[in-house]
C-alpha cells in the first residue's frame, strides 16, 4: 500500500475526530500552542525520503496526517475565537451594564486559614491580595453567587460561582478577586477556556489547584509558607509562572509534546525538575502539571 494512502486516510479520520471533539466541547485546541509544532511535518516528510523500512515510512506518513489535521483544526479554532471577539465588541455596551460586586470586611486576627472555591466557566479572571477585606470581587456577571462559611472559628470558606441566568458571552465574562493577605490560603480554581492573571506573591498560599480547559495563565507566587503545592490540570495551555529564586522549586507531571522552559532547574534520575537549593531552602514550591501540547515557562526571580 502506498504511503500517501496512510497520510490521507489518517488525516481525514483525525480531522473528523478533532472536529467532533471540539464541537462536543471535550477538547479545546489553541492555535498558538499547536502551530509551533508544524516543522515536525517537514521532519517527518524528510525522513520518508531516506532508505527506511516500508512499515516505518507508513507510520511516519500516518503521524504526519494526524499532525496536519491538528494544525488545521487549531487554525479554524483561532478564526472562530476571532469572530467571537468581534461579536463581543459589538455587544460590549449591553454587557457593560451587567455587573456584580461583593465583599466581606471581616479581617480579624482570629482568621488563620481560608479557602476559595472558584467556579468561573470561561472568561477572564484576575486574583490579587488586599489589606482591606477578607475578599472583594467585581464580576461581569449579573448573577454571581458568593457563599461564605465558617467550619470553625479560625477557618473561612468562600464559594464563588456564576448563578443561573448568566447569559454573558464567555469573551466578555470577567471576575476580579482580591483576597486578604493574613490567612494561609487554599485556592481551588475551576474554569473553562480562559485568561487567568494571578498576582499572589504577597499571599500565603499553601495549595493552588487549577482545573481548566485551554488557558493562558500568568501566575506570580511568593514563598511565605514552608510548602506551597501547585497542581495544574489543563488542555492546551500557555503558562507563565514566576517564583522567588530563594525558594526551593520542583516540577513534575505529564507534559507530553509541550514546550517547556524551567530556568535554573535540572532533571534528576526520577524525571523531576528540581532547583539546586531545593533541599536547603526553608520554603519550597512544588508543581505538578498535567497538560499536553502546552507552552510552560517557569521563571525564578
Amino acid at each position: 500500500m502506498k504511503s500517501g494512502v496512510f497520510f490521507w486516510g489518517t488525516f481525514l479520520i483525525f480531522l473528523g475526530l478533532f472536529l467532533l471533539l471540539d464541537n462536543l466541547g471535550v477538547m479545546t485546541i489553541g492555535f498558538e500552542e499547536v502551530f509551533d509544532w508544524w516543522p515536525l511535518i517537514l521532519i517527518f516528510w524528510g525522513i520518508t525520503f531516506l532508505k527506511i523500512p516500508e512499515i516505518m515510512r507508513n507510520i511516519i506518513m500516518a503521524l504526519s496526517g494526524v499532525l496536519l489535521a491538528l494544525i488545521l483544526i487549531s487554525f479554524i479554532a483561532g478564526y472562530c475565537n476571532l469572530f467571537d471577539h468581534v461579536n463581543a465588541k459589538i455587544n460590549i455596551m449591553d454587557d457593560a451594564k451587567i455587573n456584580c460586586t461583593s465583599y466581606d470586611d471581616k479581617t480579624g486576627p482570629e482568621i488563620k486559614n481560608a479557602v476559595l472555591i472558584f467556579s468561573g466557566g470561561a472568561g477572564k479572571f484576575d486574583f490579587a491580595g488586599t489589606d482591606d477585606y477578607l475578599y472583594h470581587l467585581n464580576s461581569g456577571s449579573g448573577f454571581c453567587q458568593v457563599v461564605t462559611e465558617n467550619p470553625n472559628d479560625s477557618t473561612v470558606v468562600i464559594n464563588y460561582s456564576h448563578g443561573e441566568g448568566d447569559n454573558i458571552s464567555s469573551s466578555s465574562r470577567y471576575t476580579k478577586f482580591q483576597l486578604f493577605k493574613n490567612p494561609v490560603w487554599d485556592l481551588e480554581i475551576s474554569a473553562g477556556a480562559s485568561k487567568i492573571n494571578m498576582d499572589l506573591n504577597n499571599l500565603k498560599i499553601a495549595n493552588l489547584d487549577i482545573d481548566a480547559g485551554a488557558i493562558d495563565a500568568d501566575i506570580k507566587l511568593g514563598a511565605l509558607v514552608p510548602m506551597t503545592k501547585v497542581t495544574i490540570n489543563c488542555g492546551a495551555a500557555k503558562l507563565k509562572i514566576e517564583v522567588p529564586e530563594s525558594a526551593g522549586c520542583s516540577v513534575q507531571g505529564d507534559m507530553a509534546l509541550s514546550k517547556t522552559q524551567f530556568k535554573g532547574l535540572s532533571r534528576n534520575s526520577t524525571g523531576v525538575y528540581i532547583s539546586e537549593n531545593y533541599y536547603k531552602s526553608v520554603n519550597k514550591i512544588d508543581f505538578y502539571i498535567d497538560g499536553a501540547l502546552s507552552k510552560i515557562d517557569i521563571q525564578r526571580k
